[in-house]
């Protein structure tokens, strides 16, 4: 298997405990060096109306702004900061040139956040 962002030879260690444990084999898409460029957004910290990463859980100034001109807030989940290269990247490979494959980059963090609600009964 190869990196769907640099192309690079994936490794899955294929050991006699993995083999034993029953497990699934599961392909990851990319290497950890490409996803480490990706920076993460802390839910802790990152703004309750649009998601965007800050150092505090408050409403940035967009929202406030928002909120001031008496709009409903969206309460967007940002799980990456957007603004950066490499996410540039990924979106214009993705969206604009069309590479369906590159949707397995962020589908486990996509369905993982999604289970925690489907608990919640929504």
């Amino acid at each position: 298997m190869k990196c769907l962002l640099c192309n690079a030879t994936l490794a899955f260690d294929f050991s006699w405990r993995w083999f034993f444990s029953f497990q699934a084999f599961e392909t990851v898409p990319i290497c950890e060096k490409c996803h480490q460029k990706f920076i993460a957004i802390a839910e802790k910290t990152s703004c309750p109306g649009c998601g965007r990463k800050q150092t505090q859980r408050k409403l940035c100034q967009d929202c406030l702004r928002w909120r001031n001109l008496q709009k409903e807030l969206l309460y967007n989940k940002a799980f990456y900061v957007y603004a950066e290269p490499n996410m540039r990247a990924y979106f214009e490979a993705y969206k604009f040139q069309g590479d369906y494959r590159l949707r397995q980059i962020f589908a486990k963090t996509l369905q993982a956040y999604c289970k925690k609600y489907l608990r919640r009964g929504w």
